[in-house]
């Protein structure tokens, strides 16, 4: 339909392309290379290359031909911010569930990442008390020994990060967050391996009323009254849709010192990488509220941001990271945080997806379709569905974007 080629352009410091070997990520003077400015300057770089005749590459395209740049999630922010930055490489760009604006300063609400989190959860029919009372019935659990053997032995913890106090059972807490909100970005209606393997609709049935091997059907009890235990035992089940679907897994280990950040093991060696990006440059502005907001607990009565930073001393703490490396204004002073005087940029939003929270509005300064600028909602839709490859199982709203978009503004 275009004659257009697809060029997939690794990011620095993942896949292969790591700029100090397997050093990369062995120091904070190497990870300080890391950054989305100097990803994009890698971007004109390439596209420049391969437009230029005799470049000793295997390709090379005419000067005058268009660029498209696509991206889902954080490639959507580097799809937008590349249009924004480089208005003379890229003609436009199509932004799937980009948070652009979870930033401070950008008038998002905080709590909007777990809000659709719940929104997403109890639309499927889960029991909202289950989820909201299970966080107290394990620090309960975790208070006592009786309560600590119990989780321990039915959840199967992995020895190296058993629950030996509350601390123990915060670490519980957090693994079973990180699974409910994963699952809720993940939530696609078919199998998929994106960052574990999943059944399709992990949260809910969708479609398939015959599947019952989803989170939702463990926590759809109607009621208020169960015992800590039971409130315990009905997040592990739905949690394990996450973390162990095929079964394979032998331990749980929860303990992030030990463990890494289990949520995302499947990223493999570059795990580190975006954890970086939000330490230094990236500073997302995003806490849960608990109460009326989310099923979560309330992590926004403290500073959000001394949050991020205790959260950051953890996981860098071998580096003897500190507050010198990061940047919380980057992102506004680097790329904006409206579109007035932006154009032709097509963002899409799945309401499933809690990072739709974090991006543009139809109502946002600087949306204009005068100046092709257009904001797509997507019922029935999880984390940039809508670039995924196309699939029979996919909701007609998803079919429905891709032709709109393609109707309305690529093909124009």
């Amino acid at each position: 339909m275009f004659n257009a080629a697809v060029i997939f352009a690794e990011h620095r410091f993942y896949g292969e392309s790591q700029p100090f070997g397997n050093d990369s990520y062995a120091s904070i003077s190497n990870m300080g290379y890391l950054t989305s400015e100097q990803a994009l300057a890698d971007y004109a770089a390439l596209l420049f290359a391969l437009k230029t005749p005799g470049n000793g590459l295997r390709v090379s395209y005419p000067q005058n031909a268009t660029v498209i740049a696509f991206g889902g999630s954080y490639g959507g922010m580097l799809s937008a911010w590349f249009r924004i930055k480089y208005p003379h490489v890229v003609t436009g760009a199509w932004a799937a569930s980009a948070p652009l604006i979870y930033f401070r300063g950008g008038g998002v609400d905080q709590g909007a990442f777990d809000a659709i989190t719940t929104k997403t959860f109890v639309n499927a029919g889960c029991n909202r008390f289950i989820v909201a009372n299970s966080w107290n019935a394990i620090l309960n659990l975790s208070s006592t020994d009786s309560g600590r053997a119990f989780l321990n032995n039915q959840f199967r913890i992995d020895p190296k990060s058993l629950i030996t106090s509350t601390d123990g059972g915060w670490n519980l807490n957090y693994y079973f967050r990180e699974a409910i909100e994963y699952m809720a970005m993940v939530d696609y209606p078919y199998p998929t391996g994106f960052l574990e393997p999943l059944p399709g609709w992990p949260v809910n049935v969708g479609d398939d009323t015959s599947s019952t091997h989803v989170a939702c059907t463990y926590m759809n009890s109607p009621g208020s009254n169960f015992t800590d235990e039971q409130l315990a035992t009905m997040m592990y089940n739905a949690a394990n849709i996450y973390y162990n679907s095929t079964g394979s897994l032998q331990y749980n280990c929860i303990d992030p010192t030990y463990c890494g950040d289990p949520g995302t093991a499947g990223l493999g060696n570059d795990a580190l990488g975006w954890p970086w990006q939000e330490c230094s440059e990236i500073v997302i502005d995003m806490c849960s509220r608990g109460g009326t907001n989310d099923f979560f607990w309330d992590e926004c009565g403290k500073d959000s941001i001394a949050l991020l930073i205790e959260q950051c001393n953890d996981t860098f703490a071998t580096f003897n990271w500190t507050t010198d490396v990061w940047n919380i204004q980057a992102v506004n002073l680097l790329y904006g945080l409206s579109l007035n005087g932006v154009s032709n940029i097509i963002l899409t939003q799945g309401e499933l997806d809690p990072w739709s929270g974090g991006g543009y509005k139809t109502s946002s300064a600087g949306v204009s379709q005068d100046r092709g600028i257009y904001v797509l909602p997507i019922p029935g839709a999880a984390h940039h569905l809508d670039l995924r490859t196309p699939n029979t199982c996919d909701p007609n709203t998803v079919a429905n974007a891709r032709y709109q978009i393609f109707l309305d503004t690529l093909d124009n």
